[in-house]
């Protein structure tokens, strides 16, 4: 009986002391870039291990490193683009019986009254925004690719005559509304009045805010520089909430659950304020 305890513990011990083999991380990375690696480095040696991958990648990524201040001075592009499910919108618009398919010109709303100023629409994000709206449709907010800190989107007349659906009589007819009311509500569906940097107690479109995201509203072609200021602090702030978000990710999940859970407004944020880290390193294309 003694042999067969002590057999037994010395399996047990030997299992306990047994490694458990890890899941390749290296070795998927160097094989999801592995074009980029051969076009910067020229042909390479297929690594052999998570030793070998981990040495070639960090040596692509020392090459492919660029110092800010040797950037070259050209047009910048927009690195990301955040579409929204339009699934709920279009189901709204369908229950108050009112077709999306069809084409809407919003200057042909506006017969009761001529405008007589504009409501301009702006971006200050580095990233693109796809969204659909009951009467706009798909509208797609372009990212500021220029030198300003700003890039104009779109105007929109101060009055505007908005279709109305009736799902009892099935009649669509026309009410008046405000240029900015419809810019607002293009940009944030939950702010019912015109404080852009109102703060909304009740949400019901999470991730639709685009006014946390830089674009913004004004009366003024070019906008003013407060109000530029104004939607980069919004920004800023919103980066600042998803950096903190990855923060606390990081620290809980293991790196192959985190890198699924980063999304391009993390990048778009970390990219923001210069930030390189793991999930976020600063290579050249």
């Amino acid at each position: 009986m003694t042999q067969i305890l002590k057999g037994f513990w010395n399996w047990l011990y030997a299992v306990l002391q047994t490694d458990e083999p890890k899941d390749p991380y290296w070795m998927v990375l160097v094989e999801n870039n592995i074009e980029r690696i051969i076009k910067s480095l020229g042909p390479v040696a297929q690594p052999r291990n998570e030793e070998e991958a981990r040495e070639l990648y960090r040596e692509w990524c020392v090459k492919t490193d660029v110092l800010a201040a040797e950037e070259p001075k050209e047009k910048l592009v927009a690195n990301c683009e955040v579409k929204v499910s339009p699934n709920l919108s279009d189901r709204m618009i369908k229950a108050c019986g009112y077709d999306s398919n069809k084409f809407i010109d919003v200057e042909s709303f506006n017969l009761a009254a001529k405008p007589t100023y504009k409501v301009w629409i702006y971006n200050v994000s580095r990233q693109s925004f796809t969204v659909v709206h009951p009467v706009l449709r798909t509208v797609t907010v372009p990212a500021n690719t220029t030198r300003k800190k700003y890039v104009l989107f779109t105007s929109l007349p101060n009055v505007v005559q908005m279709p109305q659906a009736n799902i009892d009589t099935d009649e669509i007819t026309a009410k008046p509304m405000r240029g900015e009311r419809l810019a607002m509500d293009l940009i944030n569906p939950d702010n019912l009045g015109l404080d852009q940097d109102a703060e909304i107690r009740w949400r019901t479109s999470i991730g639709r805010n685009l006014g946390e995201m830089g674009v913004f509203w004004s009366l003024s072609n070019p906008p003013k520089a407060s109000e530029v200021a104004a939607a980069v602090k919004r920004m800023e702030g919103y980066y600042k909430r998803l950096l903190e978000q990855a923060e606390a990710l990081e620290k809980v999940s293991i790196e192959r659950e985190f890198q699924n859970i980063v999304t391009p407004a993390h990048h778009a944020a970390a990219e923001h304020f210069k930030i390189t880290n793991k999930w976020h390193p600063r290579l050249k294309k």
